[in-house]
């Protein structure tokens, strides 16, 4: 997580940032009072500092001062005012850049971005900024972070392992997201949602009339061209589905259902079950000959109880998500953190949206909003 400071006495404004800041930055807010005591010696445990100049009264020595003692911390002036006398003096200080507060939002989030994407840890900043989807900064996801980003220039299968609830949707979103071009859309399909003929028509495509009420429609295997396509719960395919889904990799070739007309399609899936494929293949369950194809590189999510120490940033990112301002006392967070999870984030993310509900009437969630069901 990045740190940023923002020195101000606007509070709606505050309120606003936090809406639009990236997951991987948290805000805390200070006022001018915090700065002096600050100074000297200036002990900031900040990352980026965001002021609203006309807050010091005008000072371009105040400020240029505390720069100099920020220094290599960036600063971004958020200013109402556009006086370009003003903007100039601002800019003579050494500050990073000069917004803004009201017209240049989209820009304050990009130029943000760009300060952390060129931190010295490069690496670590890159996955925050690459992947902000996938909260938390235990090892296990830190680790998980690192392994999707070395997956950029690779188009090679994936195949997510993990308990029903740790994120594999979402970590698969996180592959494409950062192999593809921004604008593609991942295309997935739950495998066992649905019935063997539904579950080959989803892929397929069916052409009209082949059987009952079916239209012309193209299926996954054809949207997906270009693309990602996941298949969740790959390990519930049959087995007629299984040798059809083997030929599509092995030629990248395939016919809708009912049809005649070969279609091409080159795209790159990412499969994933809670079932340990190797163990379907020996129950002879699941061919030997897919299991090789989909699983070149195998990546296991960790359950949430291996990665406790993110319980707390992941609730607060639900609380978010929700537009909760809601903070969550100590004792709370220690039965949030005593619990065994076993429907993993999936369940958290549920007890945390029925805290909120039941805290309605309190600024903070205590231990009995918690409910496990």
């Amino acid at each position: 997580m990045f740190r940023l400071f923002y020195i101000d006495r606007d509070p709606d404004y505050y309120n606003d940032l936090i809406c639009w800041l990236p997951e991987y930055c948290t805000l805390h807010n200070l006022l001018l009072q915090d700065i002096e005591s600050r100074l000297p010696p200036l002990k900031w445990e900040t990352d980026i500092l965001l002021i609203n100049p006309e807050y010091t009264g005008h000072s371009v020595d105040f400020l240029s001062e505390l720069i100099e003692r920020l220094l290599p911390v960036p600063l971004i002036f958020l200013s109402d005012t556009t006086e370009l006398p003003f903007v100039v003096s601002l800019m003579k200080t050494g500050a990073h850049s000069f917004l803004n507060k009201r017209k240049d939002k989209s820009i304050l989030i990009e130029t943000i971005k760009q300060i952390i994407y060129n931190m010295p840890d490069h690496s670590d900043s890159e996955s925050e900024i690459l992947l902000p989807e996938l909260v938390g900064t235990s090892s296990h996801i830190q680790k998980l972070k690192k392994d999707i980003i070395r997956l950029r220039s690779s188009s090679i299968h994936i195949h997510l392992t993990g308990e029903t609830g740790t994120g594999k949707e979402m970590a698969a979103r996180a592959i494409h997201k950062c192999r593809s071009d921004q604008k593609k859309k991942l295309f997935a399909l739950n495998c066992g949602s649905l019935a063997e003929n539904l579950v080959e028509s989803e892929l397929f495509g069916t052409r009209k009339g082949a059987f009952t009420d079916a239209v012309e429609r193209a299926g996954l295997f054809e949207t997906a061209d270009g693309s990602t396509l996941m298949l969740d719960e790959v390990s519930e395919l049959s087995k007629t589905a299984q040798v059809k889904l083997l030929r599509v990799l092995e030629y990248g070739t395939f016919n809708r259902v009912g049809g005649t007309k070969e279609l091409k399609s080159d795209f790159q899936l990412i499969t994933a079950s809670n079932r340990n494929l190797r163990d379907e293949v020996s129950k002879g369950n699941f061919r030997e000959d897919l299991f090789y194809r989909i699983t070149t590189l195998i990546i296991n999510i960790p359950p949430l109880r291996a990665r406790k120490e993110d319980i707390g940033e992941l609730s607060r990112h639900f609380l978010k998500i929700n537009k909760s301002e809601r903070k969550i006392t100590a004792g709370a967070m220690n039965k949030l953190k005593d619990h065994s999870w076993p429907g993993n984030i999936r369940e958290l993310k549920q007890v945390i949206e029925r805290a909120d509900h039941f805290s309605w009437q309190n600024k903070a969630i205590e231990p009995k909003h918690i409910v496990f069901y």
